[in-house]
């Protein structure tokens, strides 16, 4: 799965708030999170649909204003309910270089006895410590096993 958020436009009436054409990795469109925000867009598929991965590699650009925020891009597995994977990128843990496009990654490793209607979830999910705007752009989930 990847996305640099350009596939978006004209697929969907009006633009949601989260899609952004003010600054871009690549392209003309990036998500966007605001002050008022806690979660942004979220990227969902069955575990079957995304090839029934062991290992996966989160990769992301992030353009952070600065480092005094709680900013995570998520990663999680679950079947109906119930939570049965979560792990994430603590973006200002990672991130140094502020207002300028910054690459992150993670190698995730899923736990054993998924089933294929296990659903995988991703989003940037902000718990604090915000009032510019972030950017996340170029979003890929690779399948490595």
């Amino acid at each position: 799965m990847s996305t640099s958020f350009e596939d978006l436009d004209g697929w969907v009436p009006a633009p949601p708030s989260w899609l952004s054409d003010e600054k871009a990795h690549s392209g003309r469109y990036s998500c966007r999170m605001t002050g008022g925000d806690e979660y942004t867009m979220q990227f969902n598929r069955s575990w079957k649909d995304l090839g029934s991965p062991r290992k996966l590699r989160l990769n992301a650009w992030a353009l952070l204003p600065h480092g005094r925020l709680k900013l995570n891009l998520v990663v999680s597995v679950s079947r109906n309910d119930s939570t049965l994977y979560w792990n994430s990128i603590s973006l200002p843990g990672v991130i140094k270089h502020y207002n300028q496009w910054v690459p992150v990654h993670k190698l995730l490793v899923l736990p054993a006895g998924l089933v294929p209607t296990d659903k995988v979830t991703m989003y940037l999910w902000k718990s604090g410590g915000m009032v510019d705007a972030i950017y996340l752009d170029d979003l890929r989930l690779d399948k490595l096993s």
